[in-house]
Parts: structure tokens; C-alpha cells; sequence
């Protein structure tokens, strides 16, 4: 090995032969790709959007999202804010709100604020 070669590596990079099965779908691992920072990139995206102050369905987050040039699904963005209302360490930094709102289909849907 030349010492005028760098060495790149990327610690983002899923171990993607650890997190989806051989026999699983093409979604999967399209999902198991997705990286550290894409996943930190959503939670930032969420949390600013909250901190506007207006409670928003899921529904509301995601379209706000895909409208900014968004790319990831709307169970992605689900996901992370789930994982800021019920985070594995530390206290919820998302919380449901009082009122119920409505959902793209005009169903009762959960509205969620910063807590």
C-alpha cells in the first residue's frame, strides 16, 4: 500500500448485512441505507418545523417536508418524530397535543407540538 493514498472511511455507513435479512425486499434495504446524518437531518427538519409553534398532524409534517424538496417517505418522517416523542435516552423533546386535528382523508388525526 503507496503512503500517497489516502484512506477515506466513512462512519456514516450502515452495516447493511447486519439489518436486513438476504431475502428481504428492495425497500428494505433502501431503508437500511439511509445514513446517520439523513436520519439527524429529518429530526432537525421536524423539530424546526414544530418550534414554529403550530401544532401539525403527521400528514401536515410531511407535506411541509416534501414541499422543501424532501426525498424520504412519509413513514420515515413518522418515524423520526416518534423518535423525538419517545426518545431511548434523555426526555421527549416532541409531545401530542391537546386538540385532535384532521388527517389528509378528513379523519381525527394526533397534532403534535415541542413539549
Amino acid at each position: 500500500m503507496s503512503d500517497n493514498i489516502p484512506l477515506f472511511t466513512n462512519l456514516d455507513t450502515p452495516d447493511l448485512e447486519r439489518r436486513v435479512r438476504s431475502r428481504e425486499a428492495e425497500t428494505s434495504w433502501q431503508a437500511a441505507a439511509i445514513s446517520t446524518a439523513d436520519v439527524k437531518s429529518v429530526r432537525a427538519f421536524v423539530l424546526q418545523l414544530l418550534g414554529r409553534g403550530r401544532p401539525l398532524t403527521d400528514d401536515e409534517i410531511y407535506a411541509v417536508y416534501r414541499d422543501a424538496g424532501g426525498r424520504r417517505t412519509p413513514q420515515r418522517l413518522r418515524t423520526a418524530r416518534e423518535e423525538l416523542t419517545h426518545p431511548k435516552e434523555g426526555l421527549p423533546l416532541v409531545k401530542e397535543h391537546v386538540r385532535i386535528g384532521t388527517s389528509q382523508f378528513g379523519n381525527p388525526a394526533r397534532q403534535w407540538v415541542i413539549a
